[in-house]
């Protein structure tokens, strides 16, 4: 079965640059707290959204960095859980840190859904090489604790990338084994520490291998017309069946990020400040801003991105931006 995603406002919030992982894949610039936000001024970023909402709930993934590593990432939550705009929270880490005592405060935390764990392989030998040794096996054992101790969903994320992308199936088999709620994959974009690897972008046949395989083991039969503008795909897992969500560009509409110190993103991979949320309120920012009026008018768009059929694919803005630095450029992984 597939759906589209739920409907709402979408913030993956970074709230710290600080990370225990050197991941070859990671997007992040730096490794430091310097642009860290007191939590006051989170919370005011926070009321410079909620105004934009206009009766929609405000969803957000919490991450960093690696998020266990602010001693008030609970307090955080706690503040966002009582907000009457609030949505569904998650919490996207490394889970190397997590230990019984985060979960049992994370397990108070009403709107707190899911758990989402980095995981980039398979197996042991391929994701470690991506994040470090003992990764694989430390997720592992975090997946089991969460599952044993809280009521929280466990949602694995990995980045598609053409040293991985082979372990898709394999992959499957390992989040049934996991007993796991939703395995989430997003195509690799070299940006940040990453952006040497533009070797590791996937060719249009592997993205299109990749998302065959995944329709496959879906047991559905899309139409390019309804695949390709998808830039994610989640696999929620229920019971002995499973449900395919996807996930379609939506920059600027109802989906955003944060970065620690407040700046707005079109997307985390689409490294372009569109404006400040701890100065500025949501509304004003998004108000004819020229990016975002940019990447929704088809005739802007170039190459082969400008002519595309499928009237609601806009291609990959941020992939065309970390490729070509032009975010106008077409999507070199359309394999139309």
């Amino acid at each position: 079965m597939k759906t589209t995603a739920s409907e709402g406002l979408f913030f993956q919030w970074h709230i710290t640059d600080a990370c225990n992982f050197r991941c070859r894949h990671c997007y992040q610039h730096r490794f430091t707290r310097d642009s860290e936000l007191a939590l006051p001024e989170l919370i005011k970023v926070y009321e410079n959204i909620a105004p934009y909402s206009k009766g929609r709930k405000i969803n957000l993934n919490i991450t960093g960095g690696e998020p266990f590593l602010r001693k008030d990432l609970f307090d955080l939550l706690r503040f966002l859980d009582g907000q009457k705009e609030t949505g569904e929270l998650a919490v996207i880490t490394n889970a190397s840190l997590i230990d019984e005592k985060a979960l049992e405060a994370l397990n108070g935390i009403k709107k707190l859904k899911a758990v989402k764990v980095s995981l980039d392989g398979a197996t042991e030998k391929t994701n470690d090489a991506i994040r470090k040794p003992g990764a694989f096996r430390a997720a592992l054992e975090k997946i089991n604790l969460i599952q044993e101790r809280t009521r929280l969903d466990v949602i694995i994320m990995l980045t598609l990338m053409r040293s991985n992308s082979y372990e898709l199936p394999a992959l499957f088999q390992l989040c049934r084994e996991l007993r796991v709620n939703g395995l989430m994959l997003e195509r690799f974009i070299p940006l940040g520490q990453s952006g040497e690897l533009k070797a590791e972008v996937m060719k249009k046949e592997d993205w299109k291998k990749a998302v065959k395989e995944i329709c496959e083991y879906m047991e559905v039969d899309l139409a390019e017309s309804e695949v390709l503008p998808c830039k994610a795909f989640w696999v929620k897992f229920e019971g002995s069946g499973a449900n395919l969500l996807t996930a379609e560009c939506n920059l600027g509409e109802d989906a955003f990020a944060i970065m620690p110190n407040g700046d707005l993103l079109p997307c985390r991979r689409f490294d372009l400040v569109l404006g400040n949320l701890l100065r500025r309120d949501l509304s004003y920012i998004v108000k004819d801003n020229a990016v975002l009026r940019d990447i929704s008018d088809k005739s802007k768009l170039k190459g082969k991105c400008r002519n595309c059929q499928i009237e609601r694919c806009r291609g990959c803005r941020a992939l065309a931006y970390a490729i070509e630095k032009d975010y106008l450029a077409e999507d070199h992984l359309c394999w139309l």
